[in-house]
């Protein structure tokens, strides 16, 4: 069926809009349906129209399948019109892609956590950086090294005081939701792997990732 014969079976059943309704993400297309409107309002069935749609809306629409872990996929609905003017042109369909669009985005900021005299000493001492997040922390040090048990108290109270600085952190997102954190004492985009201590002040620099969603035309 080409275009011009849907439009003669569009109009002879008083067809308004059309509603193509979808979902998709990860590689595929997900949940799609076709809803057919006439000049009344009301949805009706139409197997010719549905059908024809059903596969000429891929030819006529870009949707965005493949997910990457930034772009995670869309939905949202596309309107199908007929238009007609006064002129020449023929008649033709119009399809008015209105989507939203998930993204799931990593925010990032340097903050400065004041230690004690002992955790500032211990650090300069021992530590050469100090990874954590949701699986745990991970302790770097400059050399290997067995930790006394005051050494060992100074580090389990300096790793719960990273971790709560890390979490009470109020990042400047616009995501929806943050569900992921990571910590760090060391500027991984550089070539600096040693944290950076200056006085009693230790730099940690902390990543929260989430959902972001976007309106797309």
């Amino acid at each position: 069926m080409t275009e011009q014969e849907l439009i003669k079976v569009w109009k002879e059943n008083n067809i308004d809009h059309v509603n193509f309704n979808f979902s998709c993400g990860g590689d595929s297309m997900d949940e799609t349906s076709i809803e057919i409107f006439d000049n009344d309002g009301n949805l009706v069935e139409n197997s010719e129209i549905f059908n024809y749609l059903d596969n000429e809306i891929y030819n006529r629409v870009d949707f965005y399948e493949a997910s990457d872990g930034h772009y995670m996929g869309e939905n949202g609905v596309v309107e199908i019109t007929l238009i007609e003017d006064d002129g020449d042109e023929e008649p033709y369909l119009s399809y008015d892609k209105q989507s939203t669009s998930e993204w799931y985005e990593t925010f990032t900021e340097t903050t400065k956590v004041t230690l004690t005299d002992k955790e500032r000493d211990f650090v300069a001492n021992y530590i050469s950086n100090i990874n954590g997040g949701d699986d745990g922390e991970v302790v770097n040090y400059k050399t290997d090294c067995i930790l006394t048990d005051e050494e060992e108290k100074i580090l389990t109270e300096l790793q719960t005081k990273l971790y709560n600085v890390a979490i009470e952190l109020e990042l400047d997102t616009n995501a929806d939701s943050l569900d992921s954190i990571t910590y760090t004492t060391n500027n991984e985009d550089s070539d600096v792997t040693e944290l950076t201590l200056v006085g009693n002040e230790l730099t940690l620099i902390v990543s929260k990732s989430g959902y972001v969603y976007k309106d797309e035309d």
